[in-house]
This record gives structure tokens, sequence and C-alpha cells, in this order.
């Protein structure tokens, strides 16, 4: 592509080009076109073709400092903790305890007429979580606690160290 567009060298028409970086070595294939190829006359489909979005749609976040204002200015708000078990018993901060797992089938517990924070332990389970509410059940009212219950915990070091 790169001769075509400058115009330098001979370009790879008709012929492939293969390297081996193992043995360092090179070598140039002739290919000739099936005839029994059909003409390709438009784009695809890519999300019907391949069975996923073409570009993921991002969801919704608030960091420690947005959350905890939404605590203090009395907000109407459900907060999910999307953890196992175990790890709530370890630290909680008050959460519905949804684990991942469950989260489809719990959905009945789920506001859809307030705000919705839904945490983990690092955010990467309650951005999961939030996207498979909205894609099988069209929320649109949930917000990812940023960094999770690490971020949380961080925060208050830096409070209790001031």
């Amino acid at each position: 592509m790169i001769k075509v567009i400058t115009g330098v060298g001979e370009p790879l028409s008709g012929r492939f080009f293969v390297f081996d970086a193992l043995s360092f070595e090179t070598r140039t294939l002739k290919i000739a076109k099936n005839p029994n190829t059909p003409a390709i006359s438009e784009l695809i489909d890519y999300e019907q073709f391949c069975g996923v979005p073409a570009v993921e749609k991002s969801i919704k976040e608030i960091s420690v400092d947005e959350f905890s204002a939404w605590i203090t200015n009395l907000e109407d708000i459900q907060v999910i903790d999307v953890r196992e078990p175990n790890e709530y018993e370890e630290r909680n901060i008050g959460a519905l305890l949804i684990p991942l797992a469950t989260v489809q089938q719990r959905v009945n517990e789920i506001h859809s007429d307030k705000k919705v924070v839904i945490h983990c332990r690092s955010g990467k389970r309650s951005a999961t979580a939030i996207r498979e509410l909205e894609n099988a059940f069209g929320y649109t009212n949930l917000y990812n606690l940023k960094g999770g219950i690490l971020a949380i915990s961080e925060e208050q070091e830096l409070l209790l160290s001031r």
C-alpha cells in the first residue's frame, strides 16, 4: 500500500510477500484471484456477522469523591456490591450484595427509577454487571464506582494520613 501511495517501487499486486522472522528469510509467492469468488459490492454489517458490537458503548462512572458527595447530599441512590459473599464479609459499605453471577436473576431487586451505583473490588466486575444490565434490560441509570472498594480504601487512608 505504501508503494502505491508514494509511487515508489513496484507494488505486490498478484503476489504475496512472506517474511520468516525465525530464519530471517523472505519469499514472494504468485497468487491469482479465484474466478468463483463473488464480487464485493457493499460492506457487511459487522455486528450481525461477528455477533458483537463494532464499538463498545462506554459506561457511566463516578469517582469516590462524587460518590461521597452523593451520600453527603442525601441523594436518593441504591448501592449494589457485585463481589462474592466472602469479599463482602471482609469489607462492605452497606450495599446490597448481588454477586455478579446472579445479577440477571436478581434484576427485580435493582431500581430503574433512581441512580444505582454498582461496585466491586476494582471496577471490572461492576462494569461487566452494568453492561449486562444495560444490554439485557435497558437500564440507563447505572454508575460504575471507579476503582471500587480499593479506591475507597485508598481515599480513606489519604484522609487518615493528613
